[in-house]
């Protein structure tokens, strides 16, 4: 493996590591306190520990701070907008801002730790939604692509009821996810996922010529409204998506770069389908009369793993510089969740103001560098 590969690998762990240790990594608050006989995490539940008078956490007898005292939202009002590495106030300590503070007189390095957090998670949960969508239709597309698909047209209505009531339960209204106890969550989040594979599962049913049956041209379908979504610049289109739905969530922010990302894997897959379709073992296993679902599930997808695989390093270097790109402009997620786009449209508002531009920046390009390398050696290999 080069030392390129390696290195970005490296990297991309280190940040994948800061987004699933951020709390315990930056925090204003201790990461284990052993008092009387007892020991607590206030990381786990920074707002109940906050909360409580600092009388009762007087002679603790041991207390452990995380690496960096400061919270991404933690103001340092005495110390104001300082450069690196210098000093700064914190629970009535001094502690060193070691990538100076922003605007807002916030912790730089706190700001990072966490906002990696934004950039992973949007990066994967829209470049996975982007695949699932991209190996469905286009395995779809592919596989029936010089004739049309003969579907039952109550299948093809049963789907579409089913696919929306999936859309409006978990993605466009979560608060009856978020209800509930964990138990209740599991039960719903299950029933839906059910639901969405049984829809799949119509969607891919063929049916014989008759009188409830439809030609269903779902390859002209699909090209037509790529077509459609590749006509207008993704930003615009991406920004114009936002306008509409809005954005509050990590998820329907990933939902919708999601959108707009769908088409690459779209086209990837159903140029591969179209190849593989042809070969001896597909057309055998149609000859054995092998339902098409199955001959897609258990045939045409394994070998599609790679190039998936490939799209995807790809895909969640582009989600991310995506999401930078709205933060930068004002237009992603609330004001009161810090990422590295956020940070780095700053130092629009004071150019002398260095830091706010070099090490969001950097974060952004070498992750983004990474993801691409990645992708590019897998291409070789």
């Amino acid at each position: 493996m080069p030392v390129s590969v390696k290195l970005a690998v490296i990297y991309l762990s280190i940040i994948l590591f800061f987004s699933l240790f951020a709390g315990a990594l930056a925090n204003d608050v201790p990461l284990f306190v052993w008092q009387k006989g007892n020991f607590t995490l206030p990381i786990l539940n920074r707002t109940a520990y906050l909360s409580k008078n600092n009388d009762q956490f007087t002679g603790s007898v041991f207390t452990i701070n995380t690496p960096i005292s400061f919270y991404y939202s933690s103001q340092d009002q005495k110390a104001g907008v300082v450069k690196p590495f210098s000093k700064g106030f914190i629970n009535g300590t001094t502690q060193t801002h070691w990538l100076g503070t922003d605007t807002y007189n916030r912790d730089v390095l706190a700001g990072l730790i966490h906002g990696s957090k934004i950039a992973i998670w949007v990066g994967l949960i829209a470049s996975l939604l982007s695949a699932l969508i991209g190996l469905l239709l286009g395995s779809m597309a592919g596989y029936n692509h010089n004739s049309p698909l003969i579907m039952n047209k109550y299948s093809l209505i049963a789907t579409g009821i089913l696919l929306f009531i999936f859309w409006y339960l978990f993605i466009w209204n979560p608060y009856l996810f978020y209800q509930g106890n964990w138990f209740l969550r599991f039960i719903l989040l299950y029933s839906l996922l059910r639901l969405f594979i049984f829809g799949i599962k119509i969607s891919m049913r063929t049916a014989k010529p008759g009188k409830n049956a439809i030609n269903f041209p779902v390859d002209t379908i699909i090209m037509k409204t790529m077509e459609i979504f590749q006509s207008v610049p993704g930003l615009f289109l991406l920004i114009c998506l936002i306008t509409v739905f809005g954005s509050t969530s990590i998820i329907k922010l990933s939902l919708l770069i999601a959108l707009l990302r769908w088409t690459s894997f779209t086209r990837l897959v159903r140029g591969e389908t179209i190849k593989i379709k042809n070969s001896e073992y597909i057309l055998s296993a149609r000859a054995l009369g092998i339902p098409d679902r199955l001959i897609i599930y258990n045939h045409i997808w394994p070998n599609l793993f790679r190039q998936l695989l490939i799209a995807f390093s790809y895909g969640v270097g582009t989600a991310v510089l995506l999401e930078a790109s709205l933060s930068f402009l004002g237009l992603g997620l609330p004001p009161d969740m810090v990422s590295w786009g956020s940070l780095l449209s700053q130092s629009r508002l004071q150019i002398d103001v260095w830091w706010l531009a070099v090490f969001p920046g950097l974060m952004i390009s070498l992750l983004i560098a990474s993801c691409y390398r990645v992708g590019s050696y897998l291409i070789e290999k």
